[in-house]
């Protein structure tokens, strides 16, 4: 609400005179008041409501600049009085050397004196008083139901020219054809637009402290109410809140604050400093340079300046970075943000199963994509879990979690002091426990868990009573925190003294509260791993219909960014520099050929493509290789107690073994030459929810059997799906006894007969994994019924000089739930066939935890091209599938990884002439690009039908780009595979990637369908998965674990270590002055940095110290192989 000219007046006029008609205290007037955290109770300021105490400041800020300047004027005037007044040459020391683009015009003012000096740090913009006047939300509103499907648009049409640069020197293949369209889908992106000639001018706020997100969010904040350049322009420009200011009109050219001395080439003004609290934030303002929107609009159409050789090459990300940013202005005040790309809407929450304690928030991400002749907008739903805003006892009262859970998982989450304290006589100390009982005062966040807070004999929860004598507060005794809480909030505000104290402060200094006293504030975002109870409600509301997501993004997701939604094109509501068409764009599409399946015998194999796109094993279907067919399958099987029916499910399970390894070639028969039961409870008395999460329970099993009798696997058959158990198992078989293996589950199955089609179908497909696990394949692909136009016929297109060897990777890293440190995973397959119907893999540790790039590619890439050698010699061509990485890491790829395998490549074979030839193809399955049919042509679902293709409209404006949906989605919208050529020295044409990249999504070696992405990169995928298993104490701990407490004790002697030097170097700080009414001093900012380097360099060693522990325990069993199972499992897919 605008203030009132009457509110204008009284402000101005009780600028200079007494008592403070901000704060209220009588012994200084408004131009002096300290702000900070004073209670707003004088005359005017008691009066504002709401968003006027924000309009107060400013009007404020306007008239005490006024004033400053007038006052200065007149002291320049009277002393040079009797001289010239001429203009001043800006001192050699200042040199100013403009940016391209930089107006000349701004060196005008560089003679402005500097006048911060006479400036008063009571006299700043306090960032403390800023964040009292933004609003504090402490439970949900009511929740709002998702949009119905009815209401969406019709779509935009956009059918791009097919324009093909000829341009030979770029950073990735160019593209040279574009699929005929047969169609068109609809897909989750609008375009964006500008009026030509658009500028943004981009500024950095240097010099803020090192401090979090929210910090920071407040330091720019108030900058921007300090500086009139920038408050006066609030419609002009859009900030991160972190450091950038993105404008659309010149902010500098008036700019009225002195320059400081900055590097050649830079341009840096000293505007008037801002306060935090008693102390000066020096900050500075540097212009980075303007930016024209019309280089990213030549970008996107190519045929706009065909010679122009650097367009190609064209860095676009400082731009769409930017846009992003200016977009992000137009996000409605009924949203909030988690990232600077991704919101969730305050109301759009629902519960998560039965967990009081979380619940399900709708959100959105969005990101600007330059596209083939337009720059899109992408939005695409999201949906994820928050913390529901409870107190701190019902929280750890609530059964989401285990018990030894539940503190962990509230650490670090802001809470917020629900009861209000009492009033107090003395007039000054009112004033500050109204300043306590300020909205933004109450947010406090929880750093540990104490004793029960009426423990009288715990001394941490007694501390100084401090009284105030004079100015001065004096200790005089102590006083334990129960009587405390009594004395400040009442004896109405009841606790439960048996619950433990929560602490708000630090640890040397810490600040306790009752559970009950503390709310956890809303839009906390939960990321960790969600309890196994909960997955399917998450599941079930994340999986939407495609109409139910288009709807979503088109009526939701835009009114979020402030678009209404109507057709044509409109402004942003804070942005009139930019467009935007809230109809989603109608872009062309093709379905692929038909692929059929191929076995050792029978005519090839039809999936239905307009349906689910897969096929059955029924009858007699004898699979493409099966190296023991002459031999009897001898197994062992671990039989879980926990069977429903022990007796009959083991019966008709053996059966049906032996039925199904005849009927697909596997073997002769099976024959179980030993069994035993499980333990039901662990050595190491771990939680009942882990069974068997120790090794040895598996491990003793498994020699039990192999006592008896000599088998070639192991078969564990188990109740329900467990994954630690899983987990031990797989870890036990693969690196300890060298013995392949497959699990089994009854729950589906139970008590149906060895002749029921579901059970024999389960165990056609349990035998695909058996005949990998015996050396065999499976199946292969060709283009027609006859057999013709097979796999190995395209693999094998060089001969008798080169085939096509095909490489997969993957990277798998840690979640917030695995152990501070723990390693990233590496993977890489190779195939050794020229159907597609076998992979060898190879694994490693990366050196640190989080890191994409492969450290030891060319090890694995050697040992890979020795398999090939060992099979075929003749040195191949090279497919290679990157799984995962993002359109920022391409480069590095191709710099790091594609050079790395080409040296293993020429080691391999060194008496080759000449490099390999190497086609390297991204493919990216986790990104927010959706396709919807057009009415008439998807399946039945709403999803695309499986083969459907898109490389033109939201692709690349010049490089070989495409999605790929490759398969059916039984549920939920399916995501098409992005796939990005990185390099092409197999010279394969765009239309060959796009058909063998299908071809072999029907290649997987344990599915009877089209899988959503190419197997190569998949296997990686799941190669990674096998080494998480491996490594489950670290990825995904048992906090009741022998192996936790070790870490955890380790971490706890870390630490204290680090604490106590930390202490020592303090204590060569110069000494802090105790201001008055402080009970201490306050920290120095060379103590902070200090905390901040110590805490590094404790994560630091026991990131080290769990790597190394890490690296032991993988390696332990072997040591330079492929990877750390049995060397037994090198020659078979044992992992799939």
């Amino acid at each position: 609400m605008p203030l009132s000219d009457e509110t204008k007046d009284l402000i101005k006029a009780g600028l200079v005179t007494k008592p403070c008609i901000k704060c209220g205290d009588g012994s200084h007037p408004l131009i002096n008041c300290p702000g900070g955290t004073r209670a707003l109770s004088g005359s005017v300021w008691k009066s504002l409501k709401g968003t006027e105490v924000k309009e107060a400041e400013n009007e404020y800020s306007k008239i005490r600049r006024a004033y400053v300047t007038n006052l200065k004027a007149k002291k320049k005037a009277a002393k040079n009085a009797d001289s010239t007044q001429a203009t001043t040459v800006p001192p050699a020391t200042e040199p100013i050397i403009a940016p391209e683009g930089f107006l000349s015009a701004a060196t005008v003012n560089a003679g402005i004196p500097v006048l911060h000096e006479a400036t008063e740090t009571a006299q700043l913009r306090s960032i403390q008083d800023q964040a009292l006047a933004e609003q504090v939300e402490t439970k949900l509103g009511a929740p709002t139901p998702a949009p119905g499907t009815s209401q969406v648009l019709t779509g935009h049409l956009h059918q791009p020219e097919a324009t093909f640069s000829q341009i030979v020197d770029t950073k990735f293949p160019l593209r040279k054809t574009l699929s005929k369209p047969s169609s068109q889908v609809l897909t989750n992106h609008f375009e964006v637009s500008w009026n030509d000639d658009t500028t943004f001018y981009v500024y950095e706020i240097m010099n803020i402290p090192i401090c979090n997100k929210r910090k920071a969010k407040s330091i720019v904040e108030t900058a921007i109410q300090a500086w009139d350049f920038l408050n006066t322009n609030e419609d002009y420009f859009a900030t991160d809140y972190l450091k950038t200011i993105v404008a659309w009109k010149n902010l500098h050219e008036n700019i009225q604050c002195p320059r400081t001395t900055a590097r050649e080439g830079e341009v840096v003004w000293a505007p008037i400093p801002i306060a935090d609290g008693d102390r000066r934030i020096e900050l500075s303002l540097k212009f980075e340079g303007s930016m024209n929107l019309n280089r990213l609009k030549d970008f996107v159409n190519p045929k706009s300046k065909p010679d122009d050789a650097t367009l190609p090459n064209f860095n676009s990300s400082p731009l769409v970075t930017h846009l992003n940013t200016v977009i992000s202005k137009s996000l409605t005040d009924d949203v909030f943000q988690t990232s600077s790309h991704k919101f969730f809407l305050k109301t759009g929450y629902s519960p998560l199963g039965t967990s009081n304690s979380l619940c399900i928030m709708r959100g959105y991400d969005y990101t600007v994509r330059p596209a083939m002749e337009k720059v899109l907008l992408n939005v695409n739903i999201a949906t994820s879990a928050f913390f529901r805003p409870i107190t701190v006892a019902e929280f750890l009262e609530d059964r989401t979690f285990a018990e030894n859970e539940r503190e962990k998982r509230i650490k670090r989450l802001r809470v917020y002091i629900v009861p209000d304290r009492q009033s107090v006589k003395d007039p000054d100390d009112q004033k500050r426990v109204d300043n306590l009982n300020m909205p933004q005062n109450r947010i406090k966040t929880i750093k540990a868990f104490g004793k029960p807070i009426g423990n009288r004999m715990e001394p941490r929860l007694s501390f100084p009573k401090w009284i105030k004598v004079g100015n001065q507060l004096q200790q005089n005794g102590e006083v334990h925190v129960v009587d405390h809480m009594k004395a400040v909030f009442g004896q109405a505000h009841k606790f439960d003294e048996k619950l433990k104290a929560v602490n708000v402060g630090t640890d040397d200094d810490p600040i306790w509260y009752p559970q009950e006293f503390l709310r956890i504030l809303p839009y906390q975002l939960y990321n960790n791993l969600l309890p196994d109870k909960l997955v399917d409600s998450m599941l079930e509301s994340a999986c939407k219909t495609p109409p139910e997501v288009r709807a979503r993004i088109e009526a939701e997701g835009l009114k979020g960014l402030g678009v209404i939604q109507s057709n044509g094109v409109q402004k942003f509501e804070k942005c009139n520099a930019l467009s935007i068409r809230p109809n989603m764009l109608l872009v062309p599409s093709t379905r692929m050929e038909q692929v059929f399946v191929a076995y050792a015998a029978g005519n090839p194999i039809a999936p239905k493509m307009d349906d689910k796109a897969q096929w059955n094993l029924a009858g007699k279907t004898i699979f493409l290789e099966t190296p023991t067919a002459n031999q009897n399958l001898s197994y062992y099987m671990l039989i879980d107690p926990e069977l429903r029916d022990v007796s009959a499910t083991v019966k008709t399970y053996k059966t049906a073994i032996a039925e199904k390894v005849s009927q697909h070639g596997i073997a002769k028969g099976a024959t179980c030459v030993a069994e035993t039961i499980l333990p039901k409870n662990l050595k190491d008395g771990s939680a009942p929810d882990d069974r068997y999460n120790s090794n040895p329970d598996i491990e003793m099993a498994i020699n039990t059997c192999k006592n008896m009798a000599n088998g070639q696997l192991v078969v564990l058959l188990l109740g329900k799906r467990n994954i630690p158990v899983y987990s031990a198992f797989k870890d036990v078989a693969d690196r300890i006894s060298g013995l392949q293996s497959v699990c089994v589950t009854e729950e589906k199955n139970r008590g149906k007969p060895a002749t029921d089609k579901g059970l024999g179908q389960y165990f056609s497909n349990v035998m695909m994994k058996v005949n990998l696990k015996q050396k065999g394949r499976n199946h292969t692909v060709c283009d027609n019924n006859k057999g013709g136009g097979r796999l190995r016929e395209v693999l094998r297109s060089d001969p008798p000089k080169r085939g096509i060897m095909i490489l997969g990777s993957d990277v798998t890293h840690p979640t917030g739930s695995s152990l501070v440190g723990c390693p990233s995973i590496a993977a890489l397959v190779g195939s050794t066939d020229y159907d597609g119907g076998k992979f060898l893999g190879s694994m490693r540790l990366q050196n640190r935890s989080k890191k994409e790039m492969i450290d030891e590619i060319k090890p694995m890439a050697k040992e890979r091209f020795q398999a090939w050698k060992d099979k075929f010699n003749p040195a191949p061509h090279i497919l290679y599938y990157r799984d995962g990485v993002s359109t920022g890491q391409y480069e590095q790829v191709v710099k790091e990884e594609l050079i790395q395998i080409k040296e293993a490549w020429k080691e391999v074979w060194p008496k080759e002439v000449g490099d390999v030839k190497m086609t390297a193809v991204v493919a990216v399955k986790r990104h927010h690009i959706r396709l919807f049919p057009i009415q008439g042509d998807g399946h039945k679902n709403g999803n695309c039908k499986a083969g459907t293709l898109v490389d033109s409209g939201i692709t690349s404006p010049f490089f070989s780009e495409f999605f790929l949906q490759s398969h059916h989605a039984l549920q939920g919208t399916a995501r098409p595979t992005r796939y990005f050529v990185l390099e092409n020295g197999i010279r394969l044409s765009d239309t060959d990637i796009q058909r063998l990249t299908h071809k072999l999504c029907f290649t997987y070696v344990r599915a009877t369908m089209g899988v959503s992405y190419a197997p190569p990169a998949y296997y990686a995928d799941r190669l990674c998965e096998r080494g998480r298993q491996y490594l489950r104490d670290w990825f995904t701990p048992n906090y009741e674990s022998a192996h936790y407490k070790d870490y955890q004790s380790e971490k706890d002697t870390i630490d204290q270590k680090h604490k106590s030097a930390l202490k020592s170097a303090i204590l060569q700080l110069p000494k802090q002055p105790t201001l008055e009414s402080r009970r201490k001093a306050r920290k120095s900012e060379a103590q902070a940095k200090l905390e901040r380097e110590s805490r590094n360099r404790a994560e630091d060693e026991i990131s080290a110290q769990v790597l190394m522990k890490a690296k032991a325990y993988f390696n332990e069993r072997r040591a330079g192989g492929c990877g750390p199972w049995h060397k037994n499992l090198d020659g078979t897919m044992f992992w799939m």
